[in-house]
């Protein structure tokens, strides 16, 4: 893995505000991404942002090294990841800054099969955006034709003459009445999970006979994949159409695969959001759904509903049959929870926790165990993460 590392001091800020940048190839598996590391040491509370040619990159602190508020340093370690995709010429200018503070810039030269592999995924990507204007459906009024350009950055429905503002670089059909309420901008939590060898295998045989796959909910993906569509509502990298779930702007039957991978807990109608998926799933098409029954609170933005597996063949109809079925190994759930219960607890209990055997867990009284230190001192949000229940009351408004 070639390596260019560079350390760049910010001018007027003396040698407490520095950096060192760190530039990669990225793993193989996902060619057009580029991997940005390094270290950086700041005088403030660090607020990280690693921009390329301008465009904000997903970025995070992967580990601190010294955190020390009273003499206000602060050095850790940074990552993010940056599509080569979006980068226009064949130089990438990289900044890394925190709170509006640039720590260090580091130009980027992409070689002649970085070229090639940039130049091969946007032609796949604007064959897929083709693709979808061809097979348009407004989600307003259900019109199935072509939308017009009225504007450069504005396409509008033909029937209803609802018109989409692009302010993405994916296609972008939202409801105009809502669209405000969600942000260009990457989230906190960033949904970021690759496809496994299987799922990409299954997608090869559907693309190689000349079928569709929708990506339904595709979150941060390392790379575009050829006559597969990317449907998100974040317009990550390489994310085909920004929409809405629950209104699908592509017409009936479309689709012979569609993977939706963890994304019906997130979604506040998964009843609505079923009946679109079934509609663009073509007759004999089929749908891999994973959905998360005993598993803690992930917000992406928000973690709504978790289901057994009669929940998820309960949302959609019976054209639907249940192929096959696996579930996720209790043991998984029962290490996830407990580590995520450690990390939930001050310090000083964290040791009495990982004390406790499996066989007091079941053998001692409920009672003792929650009068236990690693019970009544365990922090708000990790109870509400790992809720038994929840007890609500409402009233109706008058």
């Amino acid at each position: 893995m070639a390596r260019s590392p560079q350390e760049v001091d910010t001018h007027g800020m003396g040698m407490t505000e520095s950096a060192t940048l760190d530039l990669h190839r990225g793993f193989r598996f996902s060619e057009p991404m580029t991997i940005v590391g390094g270290t950086a040491r700041t005088t403030a509370s660090p607020k990280l942002r690693v921009t390329a040619n301008g465009r904000e990159c997903f970025s995070r602190i992967s580990a601190w090294r010294t955190l020390d508020r009273a003499k206000r340093t602060f050095v850790f370690d940074f990552t993010a990841v940056v599509s080569a995709v979006d980068v226009d010429g064949e130089c990438m200018e990289i900044c890394v800054s925190s709170q509006d503070t640039a720590l260090c810039t580091g130009r980027w030269a992409m070689d002649r099969e970085m070229r090639q592999i940039v130049g091969n995924t946007r032609s796949a990507m604007a064959e897929s955006r083709s693709w979808l204007l061809d097979v348009f459906r407004c989600p307003l009024c259900g019109t199935c034709a072509t939308p017009a350009t009225i504007h450069p950055q504005v396409l509008a429905c033909t029937g209803c003459a609802a018109a989409f503002e692009q302010t993405t670089k994916a296609l972008r059909f939202v409801d105009p009445a809502i669209a405000s309420r969600f942000s260009h901008a990457l989230p906190a939590n960033v949904s970021w999970h690759e496809h496994n060898e299987g799922i990409l295998r299954r997608i090869r045989n559907v693309t190689a006979a000349g079928g569709r796959v929708l990506d339904y909910g595709a979150g941060f993906k390392t790379r575009h994949l050829p006559n597969v569509i990317s449907l998100d509502l974040i317009d990550y990298p390489f994310v085909d159409l920004v929409a809405s779930g629950d209104r699908i702007p592509v017409r009936d039957d479309m689709f012979d695969l569609i993977l939706c991978l963890s994304v019906l807990e997130h979604v506040p109608d998964p009843f609505a959001c079923a009946r679109e998926i079934e509609r663009v799933l073509a007759p004999g098409g089929e749908l891999y759904c994973i959905v998360p029954f005993l598993f803690p609170v992930h917000a992406h933005p928000h973690h709504y509903y978790n289901m057994t597996l009669q929940g998820v063949t309960n949302l959609f109809s019976e054209r639907m049959d249940v192929r096959s079925s696996q579930y996720g190994h209790p043991i998984k759930a029962l290490r996830q929870i407990a580590h995520l219960y450690a990390k939930g607890l001050p310090q000083e209990e964290q040791e009495q926790f990982r004390k406790l055997t499996v066989d007091e867990l079941i053998r001692l009284p409920l009672a003792e165990l929650q009068a236990s230190g690693f019970a009544t001192r365990l922090g708000d949000a990790t109870r509400a993460d790992l809720a038994h229940g929840t007890q609500t009351w409402f009233r109706k408004r008058k």
